[in-house]
């Protein structure tokens, strides 16, 4: 065995495992049912849905800021493969009630990501956030996000 692998495992392990056991608790019993992950574009979908709606409620502002991370990039980098539609109405709540002020610009963030008609309706009735300042805080999230995919680490 190679040891000189185990500490950036362990690392990325450590990084992951709150989100994935928060996020994924509600659903895994549908997985252990079936020893095959679904492959259905719809199927995937819900389960990514359900999974970043857990992770939004979570308690921890840390489960928070890093679903509202990925629903940033998933809303700029895979519009395609995720309808976030539904979860606006969330990311409005967490605008206007989270207690990081981080997590609420975020979560502004998010919605101007998403672009649909429902997002800019909760838009409408949030603060706005400037074009620059927008612009910063999705380019400081792909950035982290590229660099995470890269190198394995933050």
């Amino acid at each position: 065995m190679n040891t000189r692998f185990i500490p950036s495992k362990l690392k990325a392990l450590f990084l992951f495992v709150p989100i994935l056991a928060v996020g994924f608790a509600p659903i895994a019993p549908a997985w252990s049912q079936n020893d095959l992950v679904p492959t259905d574009p719809n199927v995937l979908d819900q389960l990514v849905s359900r999974q970043i709606v857990a992770s939004l409620q979570s308690p921890h502002a840390q489960v928070r800021s890093q679903t509202l991370k990925n629903v940033i990039v998933y809303a700029t980098l895979d519009f395609d493969q995720v309808d976030l539609g539904g979860i606006t109405a969330l990311l409005a709540e967490v605008a206007k009630e989270d207690e990081s002020k981080s997590n609420r610009r975020l979560a502004v963030a998010a919605l101007r990501s998403i672009d649909s008609w429902r997002a800019k309706r909760h838009l409408s009735h949030l603060d706005s956030m400037g074009d620059v300042e927008y612009r910063s805080l999705v380019a400081g999230v792909l950035s982290e996000y590229h660099t995470t995919q890269t190198t394995g680490s933050l």
